[in-house]
Parts: C-alpha cells; sequence; structure tokens
C-alpha cells in the first residue's frame, strides 16, 4: 500500500493523502502506548522512508510515531538512517497490528487538496482536522471512521465520492458557511442548496431526527448504520431514497411520504424496522429493500405494488401483518385468499387515515 505524501511550509508542493495513509505534522504523533514492540526495538529510535516524499521516526522509549517531509530532520550519523530504515505498515502486518487502531490523532497539513480513495478507512480516532486547502475527497475516503471529537468541513471542499462517509460516525458534523457547494445541520451533509441529503456524517449520539422540508433526494447509504438512530421523520416533498439508505439503522418505525415510487435495493435491509407505513404511489419494491428481521406491519397506503423484487421480504418474520386499504380490496385480495407473498393480509378503512399500530 502506497504511504501518504507529506507537505510543510519549507516544502511548497501539493500533494495527496494515499490509499489506507495516515499523516502528522512534525509536531504531531502517533500513540503506540498500547502496543508493546518487541523488546529488541526498546529504547531505540527507528527512522523510515513514507513513500517519495515522507519519512517516519519511531521513538522506542516512548512509542511514539511522527510523520514529516523528506529532509526535515538531520540525522547525526548518516550510518543511522540505513541502519534502521524499515517499512513500518509491514512492519505492523507482520505483527498483526491494524495500523487504523494504533492511530488516535490525525492532523493534515495545509497544501494537501484530495484525501484519495479509502485513506482512512475503518480508522478509530479521538481527532481528525482537515486544512482548508483540501478540495476532493475520493470515494470511501472515510469509510467505517469513527472520530470522538467534531469534525469540520472546510469552506474549499467541491468534491465528494461515493461511499466517503459511508458508515462515518462523528460525534458532531459541521460544514464550513463559507463553502459554496455544501452545507450541514444537525450533524447532517447536504449540497448547498439542501435538496439532497448525502449523509448523517455526525450521528454520534443521535437516537432521532427530522428532515427539513425541501429535501428532495436522500443518497445511497446516507444512514447506514446508524444504529443509534431510532426515530426519523421524512418530509412531505420527498421524490426519491436512495439504496441501502436505512440498511443495519437502528430505526423502529417510519412513514414513508405520498410521492416516492420506488424502494430501493435494501433500503432496509436488516435494520431495526418494526413498521413501516408505505404510500399509495409506490409501484415498485427491489431486491431485499423490506428484508427486515423485526418487521412485524407493513400499512400501504395504496393498491399493491406492481413490481416485486426478489426478496424483498427475505427473512421478515412469519407472523408479519400486512394492511391495506379496504378501498383497494378488489386488488389485494383478488381470489379471495386473505394472503399476499405468503404474508397474512388485514384490511383497514383508509378515509380514517393511518390506522393505529397493531
Amino acid at each position: 500500500m502506497p504511504f501518504p505524501q507529506i507537505f510543510d511550509n519549507t516544502f511548497p508542493q501539493i500533494f495527496t493523502v494515499s490509499h489506507n495513509a495516515f499523516l502528522y505534522h512534525s509536531s504531531s504523533i502517533v500513540n503506540l502506548v498500547d502496543y508493546n514492540w518487541p523488546d529488541k526495538y526498546g529504547g531505540r529510535s527507528f527512522s523510515g522512508k513514507f513513500g517519495d516524499n515522507a519519512v517516519w521516526r519511531l521513538d522506542g522509549g516512548t512509542d511514539t510515531v511522527t510523520v514529516a517531509p523528506e529532509g526535515y530532520w538531520t540525522l547525526s550519523e548518516p550510518g543511522d538512517y540505513e541502519e534502521t530504515l524499515f517499512d513500518f505498515e509491514q512492519y505492523l502486518e507482520e505483527h498483526g497490528v491494524w495500523i487504523g487502531d494504533i492511530v488516535e490523532r490525525v492532523h493534515i497539513l495545509e497544501g494537501i487538496t484530495s484525501i484519495e480513495e479509502g485513506a482512512f478507512r475503518n480508522y478509530y480516532l479521538f481527532e481528525l482536522e482537515l486544512p482548508s486547502s483540501l478540495q476532493r475527497i475520493e470515494d470511501g475516503a472515510f469509510y467505517g471512521t469513527e472520530v470522538g471529537r467534531a469534525l469540520f468541513l472546510p469552506e474549499n471542499v467541491s468534491y465528494i465520492g461515493k461511499e466517503a462517509f459511508f458508515d462515518m460516525k462523528v460525534y458532531d458534523f459541521q460544514v464550513d458557511s463559507r463553502n459554496r457547494y455544501f452545507a450541514s445541520e444537525l450533524g447532517v451533509l447536504y449540497d448547498k442548496q439542501m435538496t439532497h441529503l448525502i449523509s448523517f456524517v455526525g450521528s454520534m449520539g443521535k437516537s432521532s431526527l427530522e428532515i427539513p422540508v425541501g429535501v428532495q433526494v436522500i443518497a445511497d447509504g446516507a444512514f447506514f448504520k446508524c444504529e443509534e438512530l431510532q426515530n426519523i421523520t421524512l418530509p412531505m416533498g420527498l421524490q426519491s431514497i436512495g439504496a441501502f439508505a436505512f440498511q443495519n439503522s437502528g430505526i423502529r418505525e417510519i412513514v414513508i411520504p405520498e410521492g416516492i415510487e420506488i424502494l430501493a435495493v435494501g433500503t432496509f435491509l436488516n435494520s431495526a424496522l418494526e413498521r413501516i407505513v408505505l404510500p399509495s404511489t409506490i409501484s415498485e419494491m427491489e431486491y431485499c429493500s423490506m428484508s427486515c428481521p423485526n418487521l412485524r406491519e407493513i400499512v400501504f397506503m395504496g393498491p399493491p405494488p406492481a413490481v416485486i423484487g426478489e426478496d424483498v421480504f427475505g427473512g421478515c418474520p412469519e407472523d408479519m401483518v400486512i394492511r391495506y386499504p379496504v378501498q383497494y380490496a378488489s386488488e389485494w385480495d383478488k381470489n379471495g385468499v386473505a394472503t399476499w407473498q405468503g404474508f397474512r393480509i388485514q384490511p383497514f378503512d383508509a378515509s380514517l387515515g393511518v390506522p393505529d399500530k397493531l
């Protein structure tokens, strides 16, 4: 795996953070206190190269790694460098240590303009700082990463790739108000016009959320593995919900607003969903869109969907009840059999509104 490119004011270049990389300013550290290095390295200092233009230094006495631009340190004896040069990431892999588990703080330096695909995948950080020079965050850059403090998206970020914040959990998330492309509210990342909900980045510790009126699109995986989120209110005017939007989330009950026509692939796959109300506009339910082990009740406000994908209800309890408006009885119960898709069906009077929970 390539290592990061590091920038310092004494090295006026523009760099990129590479795949599965970690960055530190020369005055910052990576704490390795919880990792027991082999005795033969104890108390000694080691240095090595990070890619083409960066170096790292391990202080064996304090279990601290510092990463800096190449040439930042002047070695007291030229021989020391060659004697102690080794691939730090390879060393960790050989000893069964995942680098994302031992890095606690990441400070990305000014001058870095891009964070590449998967750069900080599955890290558990106390702190993450992004520079104002940052412009692009590529696909899956922070996939599965958790940050214990607030994350601030700088003003110059103009591109965020697919799944860049997929399954990312942050204590709080904010976008610089001067950013021309993105906005945030209550820890949620939106486009600047707040018509597209991109990701619930700041989901840590939040159990409920009301999405504001004006949002038209919920992106793929926007609430993926937001396990603490139990209650959510969707706005009228919402036009589409992306694939896997609520997969493995903690949502217990939800009302899908009128206008939504398709439940995309895996929308609620393996979520904690117990009850859902679907609008009369639903016409298609795609693969595994409703595969929820705790789902007990589905309320349709209109006729049965014209298209039902494979395993839409795979894994649902056998005693799940599907409720439909008596006004559409002829379409739901065509053969006089009180089942649909293998589940028991039960009519209700839609003129009285959404029925109470069973």
